[in-house]
């Protein structure tokens, strides 16, 4: 960031803030912070703020280690953080989780800002920008450390070692990853910046076969689930209507976070909404279980919010910003123990609930064909995908394909 530019983007994201509701001592402690670092820049003379410079500010004004700071000192490291966020992007996330890599080192600053530029302007979503930005940092912290500190040096070895050392990465998130980085070489053999392209270093990256049953849970165990929510509280009636959409729809939990309320037509009783991952049109009936659960969370708990009114799920405090669903991992995790749900070797997540639906649909003897509408899957083979589980209905399934020689 320029030093030039840093007075209006603390102004404007003052505004921010005050237009989406934060607490009046959170705008103050922000406020404070940002003034006292624009003095900082100015009496230094610096004309490009990075974050070596945040650094020194936070040591020399606050005497806090930026990279050994406890939970109170966050509080004057936060408001720096969420400077460059909104600088870079127009937003800022509501909380900011420590990181193992919180910094992009220098050697590499120029070409991982180039790269933020480039990422930011592409018509993908928030969480996809999130997750190449997260592979190029966690990439040149790699370089950093084989003692690469000119990327023209890096190899085709260099990145097949770099992600040999992602052990702790499930196979279908490494295959992202592998996606990631031949994007960024081929950005950057197109920069001319390297000689080497993305799809010389990855030309196919192969979709792994499922080697395993996917988990599902019973009728009686979801309604188990469902029981123990405190609807009686706002963030127990937000939780008990997305869960709605996840057992009695299947909904993706990434189109239930961008679900608006012009995908609700109350009077004709449809859910209708562009899918993210198929980009294909699904039109469901909203039946009186979702129904309800939807009216009683919009009309008596959920707030109001200039910013991102249009979208159906809001968080319960301050700025009231369009909710992240990625924490109803751990949401349904807690509702499954309250609950006395056996989980162990079972996934336990958004995406299994959708699994069971899938299952107990055919348990129930409704068609694939039928199945495959709910889920909104275009083709039936990717249906029985979801149904591993039932040994009853894979036999079935197994009469129907046709042997070669």
């Amino acid at each position: 960031m320029d030093t030039k530019e840093l007075d209006m983007t603390i102004k404007k994201l003052l505004e921010r803030m005050v237009n989406e509701n934060h607490g009046i001592s959170t705008i103050q402690k922000t406020r404070s912070v940002l003034n006292k670092f624009y003095k900082h820049c100015k009496t230094k003379g610096l004309t490009n703020i990075s974050i070596d410079v945040i650094k020194q500010f936070l040591l020399i004004e606050y005497n806090i280690d930026f990279n050994n700071h406890t939970t109170n000192e966050t509080r004057s490291i936060r408001p720096l953080l969420i400077l460059f966020e909104f600088y870079s992007t127009g937003s800022y996330l509501k909380s900011h989780q420590r990181k193992s890599e919180v910094t992009i080192p220098d050697d590499y600053v120029d070409i991982y800002a180039k790269y933020n530029e480039y990422i930011n302007v592409l018509n993908i979503s928030y969480k996809s920008k999130e997750r190449k930005l997260w592979t190029a940092r966690k990439l040149f912290n790699f370089f950093i450390d084989i003692s690469i500190n000119d990327i023209t040096q890096v190899t085709c070895e260099n990145i097949y070692d770099f992600v040999n050392t992602l052990t702790h990465i499930k196979i279908n998130t490494l295959r992202t990853i592998k996606t990631n980085l031949r994007q960024i070489f081929n950005w950057l053999y197109q920069e001319n910046i390297v000689s080497i392209s993305g799809n010389k270093i990855y030309p196919i990256i192969r979709k792994n076969p499922p080697t395993e049953i996917l988990s599902y849970y019973t009728n009686e165990e979801i309604k188990k689930i469902v029981d123990v929510i405190d609807t009686t509280t706002s963030i127990g009636k937000r939780d008990y209507a997305i869960i709605s959409l996840l057992i009695y729809y299947g909904i993706r939990i990434g189109d239930i976070e961008h679900l608006k309320f012009e995908n609700i037509d109350w009077k004709n009783n449809k859910v209708s909404f562009i899918q993210s991952k198929t980009n294909n049109l699904l039109i469901l009936p909203l039946i009186n279980e979702v129904k309800l659960s939807l009216l009683d969370y919009i009309k008596n708990a959920r707030k109001q919010n200039n910013h991102d009114e249009e979208y159906i799920f809001l968080t319960t405090c301050a700025p009231y910003t369009k909710y992240k669903t990625s924490s109803m991992q751990r949401k349904i995790t807690k509702y499954m123990n309250d609950a006395g749900i056996d989980y162990s070797n079972k996934h336990h997540g958004p995406h299994s609930l959708r699994h069971s639906l899938a299952t107990n649909l055919l348990n129930e003897n409704i068609p694939i064909s039928s199945i495959s509408s709910i889920l909104g899957h275009s083709n039936t083979k990717t249906t029985e995908i979801y149904l591993t589980v039932d040994e009853k209905h894979l036999k079935e399934l197994s009469l129907e394909v046709p042997t070669y020689d």
